[in-house]
């Protein structure tokens, strides 16, 4: 029997890396997309409902939300940046000299 950490961290790190990756925008979280299996290779229903746990628990917690844009999309939330390691410094707009004519 695998470890239940294990079996999270499989597919909460390429879920992670794809959000990150994508931001500002999002993602479809299917099997497909985060894992990028090779073509005709079978995935199990455990395999795409342990994905499906992974995400509802980062949408639950805070870390991801649904895309307002695409309703088929999360989004990574600035809960989530966070817990990837991602500073506010980061996420603060830059100093935009023209930004009184917009």
């Amino acid at each position: 029997m695998s470890n239940p950490f294990d079996t999270f961290k499989r597919h909460a790190e390429p879920l992670s890396k794809a959000l990150l990756t994508a931001f500002p925008n999002g993602i479809t979280p299917s099997y497909e997309t985060i894992h990028a299996p090779a073509h005709g290779e079978p995935i199990s229903n455990q395999q795409k409902s342990e994905l499906k746990e992974v995400v509802h628990f980062l949408v639950n917690e805070g870390y991801a939300r649904q895309s307002t844009v695409n309703q088929t999309h999360i989004v990574m939330t600035q809960k989530g940046l966070g817990w990837l390691g991602i500073t506010d410094d980061l996420l603060k707009p830059i100093d935009n000299p023209y930004s009184t004519l917009l």
